[in-house]
């Protein structure tokens, strides 16, 4: 049987993998506000284009007029999309930021065999860190601002290059947009949704860890120390490979995300010292008597008033070591492949796919051929009701 802190180990990492899956999805939604722009990106760069002289220079007034118009053209394109992006997010991520907190306290609570009453942290502060700063001192606002304005410039720079190359108008305008056999992938303006998937991921990571240092903080009775985990990949960064297995306590040392896309996070460790005084779960408790009883021949015992004379010491001392046993040790460094060979058939299909499954587990591929995991994306209602 595992103990509560390989439970809540287990527990939270499934969620942090289901995290990013829940990033892929609504990243993948909102991308839609951005091709939805191209269709007039593309009319509008053929327009401009021939608007040029034939000498392809963009030097002098006339040139620095020209651009000026191109950028605005360009940005009164994407703004309207970027806009709609933000007002999506601002309210999808407080609400993740809730659902994030709630789902911790679960998870902690299921795994413990005692009773916690672990407190959630007051809404308004959750809400707050969406629009706080969860990752390198930027807010939400701050980031997609800052990927909107890297948007204008490379459309801009790319028209420009076609230009002095000598480009025609349908040239350029298939280098910014891309072209139809290659799913207008290949196009500049797709770079911008790789820049918003990217930045999802990590501010997704920044509250999601944010919302849980607030419930750990909320119940610092409880929960006094915390592990740094870094094992979801292949490709964990040095910086992050460096923390990975170190012991906190609660609000102190470095905390996730420390990059770009960073999937580390930081689990709380339960510790017999702190809670082994806490009355047992309900249900904990009668299969501990049950376990009391069997071995000691008692038959049925109900509660710990009906044991035998003589009983009550010796069950409370057995009861004491089952607690601690029940608590556990912090678990084991372990890699990501070797905790993934050990998850059942069920998850294993839906976080790398059916077919990437069967090849893992055949042992005919590590996980590291595999660039990404390939499931089906979540929602959120489906994120919070895993817990």
């Amino acid at each position: 049987m595992k103990t509560a802190n390989e439970k809540i180990f287990d527990e939270l990492l499934k969620h942090q993998i289901f995290m990013l899956k829940y990033g892929e999805s609504i990243s993948a939604k909102l991308a839609k506000h951005i091709t939805k722009t191209e269709n007039d990106l593309f009319s509008e760069i053929v327009r401009m284009i021939d608007r040029v002289d034939g000498s392809r220079t963009l030097t002098g007034k006339a040139g620095r007029k020209w651009q000026k118009e191109l950028e605005a053209i360009i940005k009164g394109l994407r703004d309207p999309a970027w806009s709609e992006i933000y007002e999506s997010l601002n309210d999808e991520l407080k609400e993740f930021a809730v659902a994030s907190a709630s789902t911790t306290i679960n998870i902690v609570s299921t795994a413990s065999p005692v009773a916690l009453d672990l407190k959630m942290p007051p809404a308004d502060k959750l809400f707050a860190i969406v629009n706080s700063q969860p990752f390198e001192g930027d807010t939400l606002k701050g980031w997609l601002q800052n990927t909107e304005a890297s948007d204008a410039r490379r459309l801009l720079k790319a028209a420009k290059i076609g230009v002095i190359q000598g480009r025609t108008p349908i040239q350029i305008a298939r280098d910014i947009v891309g072209t139809k056999a290659a799913k207008y992938k290949d196009g500049a303006s797709r770079k911008a949704i790789r820049d918003l998937e990217s930045v999802l991921l990590t501010l997704n990571s920044g509250i999601q860890n944010e919302a849980r240092q607030a419930v750990y903080e909320a119940n610092s009775d409880i929960i006094k120390k915390e592990k740094f985990i870094a094992t979801l990949d292949s490709r964990t960064t040095l910086e992050c490979a460096s923390n990975d297995g170190k012991i906190f306590k609660t609000g102190e040392g470095p905390y996730p995300p420390l990059h770009f896309r960073c999937r580390s996070l930081r689990v709380p460790v339960l510790e017999y010292d702190v809670i082994g005084d806490r009355g047992f779960d309900a249900s904990v408790e009668k299969d501990i008597l049950n376990e009391y009883a069997k071995d000691n021949g008692l038959g049925r015992i109900g509660s710990r008033g009906e044991l035998p004379r003589g009983h009550k010491g010796k069950f409370d001392t057995f009861a004491r070591k089952r607690k601690r046993d029940f608590i556990g040790q912090v678990p084991s460094d372990t890699s990501f492949p070797e905790w993934l060979k050990e998850q059942s058939t069920s998850f294993q299909d839906e976080y790398l796919g059916p077919t990437r499954a069967k090849l893992f587990r055949s042992g005919k591929y590590t996980l590291d051929r595999f660039v990404s995991a390939s499931g089906k994306t979540i929602t959120i209602d489906q994120l919070t009701n895993r817990a």
